[in-house]
Order: C-alpha cells, then sequence, then structure tokens
C-alpha cells in the first residue's frame, strides 16, 4: 500500500512538472530620477545649478540626478567548519538471591541478567563557497546626503540570446572616493546591495524541478 501511495504521488509530480511553466524573474522596474529645475540668475552670464558645462568644471557626480559609473569587483569567500562528538554507555546488573521454590533454578544457579552498552558517534564536515562578481552599472545619484555623501542607484538589463540579465546596485558613496574618470568601487560603498536576476532557458535549466523535490522528500523515509 505504501509503494502504491508513493508511485502514485511521483506519477502525478512527472505530469505536473511537464505543464509547470518556467518561473518568471520579478526584476525591479526601471526607476527615474526627478531632478528639480534648474534655478536661472538673470543679468548673469553664470547660471548655478545647470551642471558642469563650464571650462573648468569637472565631470564628477556632486548632486541629485548626476550619473556616476560603479565598478563591481566583489569576491566572495566562506569557510565553515563543525565537528561534533557523542558518546553514551549504558549498563544494568540484576540477579536473584532467593526464589520461593527452590527447585526454579538453572543448572543450579539462579537467574541473573546483565546489560551494557555503548555508542559513539563522532562526524565533521567543512562547507567552503567561493566566487567572483564582475560588472559595470553606470548610477544615479537619487539623494544628496547633509553630510555630502551620495545615495546611488543602478540598474542594468542586458538580453543575449534569449537570456536575460538584470543587475540593480544600491548604496552611499562619498565624493572623495570617486575617481576623477567619474567611476568609483562598489567595495568603496556604504550598504552596497548588488542583486543579479536572471530569466532565460539557461536559468530555468538550473532550477530544480518538481520531480527532484519530490524524490528528495521520497527519499527521506
Amino acid at each position: 500500500m505504501r509503494w502504491s501511495a508513493l508511485s502514485f504521488v511521483t506519477l502525478a509530480a512527472l505530469i505536473l512538472s511537464g505543464c509547470r511553466q518556467p518561473a518568471a524573474v520579478r526584476a525591479p522596474q526601471p526607476v527615474r530620477i526627478e531632478v528639480p529645475e534648474p534655478q536661472v540668475t538673470e543679468g548673469s552670464l553664470w547660471q548655478p545649478d545647470t551642471g558642469p558645462t563650464g571650462l573648468v568644471a569637472d565631470q564628477i557626480a556632486r548632486k541629485k540626478g548626476d550619473m556616476v559609473t560603479i565598478l563591481v569587483v566583489e569576491d566572495i569567500n566562506a569557510k565553515r567548519d563543525r565537528k561534533m562528538s557523542t558518546s553514551r554507555k549504558q549498563a544494568a546488573d540484576a540477579s536473584i538471591d532467593n526464589m520461593v521454590f527452590s527447585n526454579w533454578n538453572f543448572n543450579g544457579e539462579l537467574p541473573k541478567i546483565k546489560y551494557g552498552s555503548s555508542r559513539d558517534y563522532e562526524g565533521g564536515g567543512t562547507i567552503q563557497d567561493s566566487g567572483q562578481v564582475r560588472a559595470t552599472v553606470t548610477a544615479q545619484v537619487t539623494e544628496t546626503l547633509p553630510n555630502g555623501y551620495l545615495v546611488l542607484l543602478g540598474q542594468k538589463e542586458v538580453v543575449v540570446a534569449g537570456e536575460t540579465q538584470v543587475v540593480t546596485l544600491t548604496g552611499i558613496a562619498r565624493p572623495n572616493d570617486i575617481l576623477p574618470n567619474n567611476t568609483v568601487l562598489s567595495s568603496k560603498l556604504a550598504e552596497a546591495r548588488v542583486n543579479i536576476f536572471g530569466s532565460g532557458p539557461l536559468n530555468d535549466a538550473q532550477r530544480r524541478t518538481l520531480v527532484g523535490r519530490v524524490l528528495d522528500w521520497i527519499n527521506l523515509f
């Protein structure tokens, strides 16, 4: 009966997995920054807040709406060791010194019970993970903090051969960390968050199917 139920579950999982549509990636929607209108000073050749258009002005992001290129260079290395050791011992000894019926004996000896057991377990494992993330994302300044730091938001979508890759990045940059070519390393950002979303045939092939999850559940029993 048990195997019949498992066979039914497996067959149902196969049917459902064949009808399952690839999960859609919920990529964030593009964000547009509302830049305030520049102030116009009448009767002056130089107008403030019109951007770095002067002969000696640089191209470094400084205010809301400016753009800066973020060089995402992240190396991820994680290692965790775990060891566990347990030991358990039990012992019991019981005997009968006297019986009401003296004829009840075993080869002239009274019954005795002696029991002993021990169990030792020792195990361990190591989990090590490493990876690299390389990307270039142009972000906009969404806010200028009172101390002059810049809040950045960048999004980039690339579609190649049916594969869609979406990279979003947020963080806070110090103006001093922005290089003269208007780029900043992701390692220099505070509260940096880099999210990479993917969709397409290759991404779907890497997903675990419903059948695989059902078989893993069956193996538990």
